[in-house]
Order: structure tokens, then C-alpha cells, then sequence
């Protein structure tokens, strides 16, 4: 959004054009634009210029005999002369700089009634420059460039009331000033008039007048009008969105220098908004409105040296760009710099300062500040961790309608961190950052509502339509989600293809999870046509983000050839990623392989260590395998059929035919439990449905 109107500088100017033109500070403000003064009142048509041969002189590059001239016709009393020779002295332009002097002879120029003297000879008091300050005379100053309707004085005077720095704010009186300024044709203030209208800062908003104010200023080429009615068309919230005329607008501030028409063309460029994104282009603009004091340039320049994007990392520009950004007051820039305070791992840190500054930002009412002190306690960042703290301050922010803040504050009451366990609290915060199309807080009260927590009941219909709305948005978690419950059936009739869809869309946002779905629908022919090269390269993504199971999945297609290549080594690589991960299946696998020799030299110990790990995660297979060992009493293993039953019935209650097979030679021998033929009968029947081939062969032999 663009920012509150600033004053203007005004220049000091000799009378001619063609003489050196300089601008001195005001402290009203910095702002882009340089207005434009009133010409020195005209002499009698009869009388010559006394100022022509001083313009002369000056246009010759005869300095020395331009200066005498003007000391002479001040000497004269002529206040023209008298004001653009105090624009020397307060310069140091052609003569030494010398202040007091300047605004001596801006002083007699005022007194003889010009009005850009006055201007000016205010400006001086009000910086208490060559003079004492002295808002009063300043303000008098103006108000006298008011009474006789001067444009640049009502403008100023306009802008002090506007900011109530060194007056009481009083944005009606600005307006009405701004107002009169801009019946004149003055393009900052009309700049600054539209952009109240267009706001309703203060006054009654009127956007078509706004804009148009706004236009008609931009249109006479005023850098600020061109940069505020630019973000107005970027962003469309006065205004439908229009991106080729707000890129025009900002291009043509940003050719004036303008810092906030620089900010924006560099946001645009760095996100790709109307035009290419283009990364060192847009940090070369954030430079140059940094480098013009544009605080918020400053903040983004610094955040881009500390994340390294689109110029290389670099902590200690960032943290020099961050102090500018805090130095100028903004809070963002007092946030990040206190955030990199207490986090920085590659400068010296400086915990105390960096939550001061969390704090003042805090104590001054901002959300964001206090949001951001709350997730200095909640995690202990330069504190002691105090969730309850951290709390109490999500709530202030949730309470200002923060999003970031409802959804932390509603974590809290989820978990019971910091505050009591409160279920339904969460439930109505997450509603309410819903409510504004917060894609997290849509996820998560998706998943409460998808299998029902605590008091809150199972509805998974509800959830499905938050999924699909986070989901929409590119929320990827969602997206996953969204596929599970069509893969299953939960909350919308199951539909194989459109699980794809929702496990394509947060494959290619990164989600590992969703690669390895997506990995297993080409595996399996699950919505799509089998495809174990796509499988391979997914399951690849995903083991490469660490997912144990897709480590345990691309293993096995290495150690069978299915997608790649077969490669024993890679597959014992990632299965062994995989089973130190505690992944069942990749442990079980491990064991086989070093029963076998797969790979690695067999060695019985550690593949029974391997196979007992699983086994107890509840495995089915290993569970079989286990049970098998001790049956016969191989590999290093007694014989125990007590053992052997136990894992054989667990691994049969899963159906795992292999074990329903072993639990069926155990209850036909009799071996660690009763003999039972017609059980061990109904378990061969039961693995052999299913193909187990030993099954079959058991039960042809007992004559079925």
C-alpha cells in the first residue's frame, strides 16, 4: 500500500533557470518530489530586470562579477536578490557556506514581503538551521505564504499538519490546505490530496477524486503521484487491479529516482508481477531506493544479503542494511534486525538487543511486533522459552485480526502448550483464520475435522471442501491430503484418478510424501498406467528428502531391477538409510539380505537383529521369517516353538499367508501348542487362497 503523503523539498533557486539549482533538507520529511517555488514577483514593465545581468553573469561561468552584482542589489534592498543570495550562503554555492549569514539575508528578503523568502526563512526555523528553531515563527512563516495564497507555502503548512511532528495533528486542516494548494495547480499537492481521498485518511474518502488528483499530477510529471497512483493500480485496492498501467506509473517515478516508485518496480521484478522475474535486476532497484533512505528498500535488501537471494549471502551487509531500515523507524526493519540479533549463526549475535527491539516494536501496539516477541519465547530465541508468555502475546495479535498470530495461539490451545488443552478454541481460531482464506489454518482444521479431535466430531465431508480450498491455494500438504482422502474414499467417493491429480500437484511443489504416493500409484497401476521408471524417479525425490519408506521402495527396485538398473550396492545403500530410520520393512529387508549375503557378508547375528527390530514393529513378514527360525532353529538361533508361535500367530493375524502357513505346521504337529488339525487345516486353506505355494503343497498332501 502506498504510504501517507509527504512533504515535499523545496529548492532553493536563483531566478533564472539557467543558474545552479540546490536543495537543502527539511526535517518535515524526505520526499521524492521537489516542488516547484514561485517566481520572484515581476518588476514594472517600464524598468529593466535588475536580476538579468546577474542571470548573465552566472550564464557566462563569470562567477566572481555574478556574486558582486547580487551582494550589490541585496545591498539594495532587493529582496530577490536578497533570497537567491542567502540560497548561496546556505549552499556553500560560489561562496564559502556560512548558515547564519544565509539565513540573515533570507531574513531581510522576508521582511520585505517575498513570499519564497518567508517560505524558506520558515523552513530554516524549523529545522533551527542558521537560526534558532522555532516551530512558531516557522509556522507563522508559512501561514503568512498562506494568507497571500502561495501554493508552495500552503503545501508546507499542509504537511505539518498532516504528520504533527512539531504541530498537533490535525489532518482536516491539511486537507483543506492541500486543497487550496491543488486549486492552484500544484502537483505535490494535489498528489498528496488524492492520495487522502483515495485512502480516507482523515477525511471522507473519494476515490474517483483521489485518482483523479492523483492523474493530473502524475500527467504534469510528479514523481510521488506517479509512484502512489502506481501501487494504487498494482495492488487494485482502491482501483481494479491493472498491472500494465501501474508498471507504466512506477517506471516513470522510478526514472525521477523516486524511492517508493523504485521499491515497487523491484517487488514486481522479484516476484514476477506484469513482467519477468528477474532476481539481480530487482536487487540492483532495491539498491537504489535503499540507497535513497526508502526504509522499506533497506529492510528487503537486507533480508536478500541474509537468505542469499538473487545476490550472494552476506551477514554483515545484512545486518548493516537491516540497522538502516531500523534506524529510520521502520518496524519491519526493527523486526528482522532483532529476529537476526537473536538468531544469527554467522555474526555475532546480541540477544538483549535483539528483544528490546521485539519489545519496542510490541509496546508500540503492532501486531507483527508482538507476534514475533511471542515466537522469541515460544522458542527461546535470546530468552528463556516461556509459552505461556508466548500466549498471552499471540493473543494481543489474534486479537488485531493477525492471521499468523490466531493460527500459533490456536497450535498452543491444540496442544495445550502454554495454556490449558482447549480444543474447541483452537477450532474457532483456525475458523477464523480461515474465514480469511488462510491456506494453513484451512489444512489444519481440514485434518481436526478428517478424524475428529477431542470434543469435536468426525466430519469428513466438512473437511475434504477445507482441504480442497487450502489445496486450491497450492497449499501442498492439502494437496496430499486431498489425495489420500480420494485414494481411501474419506469424505468423497474414492477416485483413483483424481488421487493422481491431488498427488501430481504436490509432487511438483516438493511434498516428499506425495512423491512417494505418486511414486507407488506408477508402481502399482493405482489411477494411472504402470510405470516403474516414473516410480523409480519419484521414489528417488522423495528418498532424497528423507522418507524412510520411499528409501525402503527405491532399495528394493535397485536390488530387483524394476525402474533401473539393477544395482545391489544402491539398494543396500538405501535400505539401509531407510531401516536406521526405524522403517519396518527396509529392517526386515536388511535382515534377508544378511541371512543371504545380499550385498553384505552374511553374518546371522545382526540379520537376526535386524529381523527382531521389525518383528517387534509389527511386520508381518519378518514376523513369519523370525517365527521360522526359531521353529527349525537356524542361523544362530535355538529352537524354541514357544517363540516360534508367538511370532507366527502375529504374523498370521495380519493374513500374511507365509505366516498363516508356519502357524499351521505348528497346530498340525502339535509344536508349542495343541495339536489342532482342523485349525491347522482352515490356516493352509486360507494361506493357499491367497497362492502361498507351501499352503497348497501342504494341503495336497493331506488329500484335499
Amino acid at each position: 500500500m502506498p504510504p501517507k503523503p509527504k512533504p515535499q523539498l523545496f529548492p532553493l533557486l536563483l531566478a533564472s533557470a539557467t543558474l545552479p539549482t540546490v536543495a537543502f533538507v527539511s526535517v518535515i520529511g524526505a520526499s521524492p518530489a521537489l516542488a516547484q517555488t514561485a517566481p520572484p514577483p515581476a518588476l514594472a514593465p517600464a524598468a529593466p530586470d535588475p536580476m538579468a545581468q546577474v542571470r548573465a553573469f552566472f550564464a557566462a561561468n563569470q562567477v566572481g562579477q555574478g556574486v558582486a552584482l547580487l551582494k550589490a542589489l541585496a545591498d539594495q534592498k532587493n529582496p530577490v536578490a536578497e533570497r537567491e543570495l542567502a540560497g548561496l550562503y546556505l549552499t556553500g554555492t560560489s561562496v564559502p557556506r556560512d548558515l547564519k549569514l544565509g539565513a540573515s539575508w533570507l531574513q531581510k528578503a522576508a521582511e520585505g514581503g517575498d513570499i519564497p523568502a518567508q517560505l524558506r526563512l520558515g523552513l530554516l526555523y524549523l529545522n533551527g538551521l542558521g537560526v534558532e528553531k522555532d516551530i512558531a515563527k516557522s509556522i507563522a512563516l508559512f501561514q503568512a505564504g498562506v494568507d497571500k495564497n502561495d501554493a508552495p507555502s500552503e503545501h508546507t503548512l499542509a504537511s505539518l499538519y498532516l504528520q504533527g511532528k512539531d504541530v498537533k495533528q490535525d489532518i482536516p486542516r491539511a486537507a483543506g490546505l492541500f486543497g487550496k494548494a491543488a486549486d492552484q495547480g500544484f502537483t505535490a499537492a494535489q498528489a498528496d490530496l488524492g492520495l487522502l481521498l483515495t485512502t480516507g485518511q482523515g477525511v471522507t474518502k473519494d476515490i474517483p477524486k483521489g485518482i483523479d488528483l492523483m492523474q493530473k499530477a502524475a500527467d504534469k510529471g510528479n514523481e510521488q503521484a506517479q509512484a502512489n497512483l502506481g501501487s494504487i493500480y498494482l495492488v487494485g485496492a482502491q482501483v481494479p487491479r491493472d498491472l500494465p498501467r501501474g508498471l507504466a506509473l512506477v517506471r516513470r517515478g522510478a526514472a525521477q529516482n523516486n524511492p517508493q516508485a523504485l521499491y515497487d518496480l523491484a517487488v514486481a521484478t522479484t516476484t514476477g508481477t506484469g513482467l519477468p522475474r528477474d532476481l539481480p535486476a530487482a536487487i540492483a532497484l532495491f539498491q537504489r531506493s535503499a540507497d535513497l533512505g526508502f526504509a522499506r528498500a533497506q529492510n528487503n535488501l537486507g533480508l536478500a544479503y541474509r537468505d542469499g537471494v538473487g545476490i550472494e549471502k552476506d551477514a554483515v551487509k545484512a545486518r548493516l542494511w537491516l540497522q538502516k531500515a531500523a534506524d529510520s523507524g521502520s518496524p519491519d526493519g526493527k523486526i528482522n534486525l532483532g529476529l537476526l540479533l537473536l538468531q544469527s549463526k554467522d555474526t555475532p549475535g546480541d540477544p538483549a538487543k535483539g528483544l528490546a527491539l521485539l519489545q519496542s516494536v510490541a509496546d508500540s501496539g503492532s501486531a507483527l511486533g508482538r507476534f514475533n516477541l511471542g515466537i522469541a519465547y515460544r522458542e527461546g530465541f535470546g530468552v528463556a522459552k516461556d509459552p505461556a508468555r508466548a500466549a498471552s502475546l499471540f493473543q494481543l495479535a489474534s486479537d488485531q485480526g493477525m492471521v499468523p498470530a490466531q493460527i500459533s495461539l490456536a497450535l498452543l490451545c491444540q496442544n495445550g502448550v502454554g495454556v490449558p488443552r482447549d480444543i474447541p478454541k483452537a477450532v474457532a481460531l483456525y475458523s477464523k483464520a480461515a474465514d480469511k482464506n488462510s491456506p494453513l489454518a484451512q489444512r489444519f482444521l481440514g485434518e481436526i475435522y478428517l478424524l475428529g479431535l477431542g470434543p469435536i466430531a468426525a466430519d469428513p465431508v466438512r473437511a475434504v471442501a477445507l482441504l480442497r480450498k487450502a489445496a486450491e491455494a497450492n497449499d501442498t500438504v492439502s494437496q496430499f491430503n486431498l489425495g489420500v482422502a480420494y485414494s481411501v474414499g474419506r469424505g468423497v467417493a474414492a477416485d483413483p484418478a483424481q488421487a493422481v491429480v491431488w498427488y501430481q500437484r504436490s509432487a511438483e511443489g516438493g511434498d516428499p510424501k506425495a512423491q512417494n504416493n505418486l511414486a507407488l500409484a506408477y508402481r502399482d497401476g493405482f489411477g494411472v498406467s504402470k510405470d516403474p521408471a516414473k516410480a523409480a524417479a519419484l521414489f528417488g525425490k522423495a528418498a532424497d528428502q528423507g522418507i524412510a519408506l520411499a528409501q525402503t521402495n527405491l532399495g528394493q527396485f535397485y536390488l530387483t531391477g524394476t525402474g533401473v538398473p539393477k544395482d545391489i550396492g544402491k539398494g543396500i545403500e538405501w535400505t539401509r538409510k531407510a531401516a536406521t530410520q526405524n522403517e519396518p520393512t527396509a529392517q526386515k529387508n536388511m535382515g534377508v539380505a544378511y541371512l543371504n549375503g545380499l550385498g553384505v557378508a552374511p553374518d546371522d547375528t545382526l540379520a537376526i537383529q535386524w529381523l527382531q527390530k521389525s518383528a517387534e514393529a509389527g511386520q508381518p513378514e519378518a514376523q513369519s521369517i523370525l517365527g521360522t527360525l526359531y521353529r527349525l532353529g537356524q542361523h544362530g538361533v535355538s529352537q524354541d516353538y514357544a517363540k516360534a508361535f508367538a511370532l507366527l500367530i502375529k504374523s498370521a493375524d495380519q493374513k500374511f499367508p507365509p505366516g498363516q502357513t508356519g502357524l499351521a505346521i505348528l497346530y498340525y504337529d502339535g509344536l508349542g501348542v495343541a495339536k489342532d488339525s482342523a485349525r491347522a487345516r482352515s490356516l493352509f486353506q486360507q494361506a493357499a487362497d491367497k497362492g502361498d505355494p507351501d499352503a497348497i503343497n501342504a494341503l495336497r498332501k493331506l488329500g484335499k
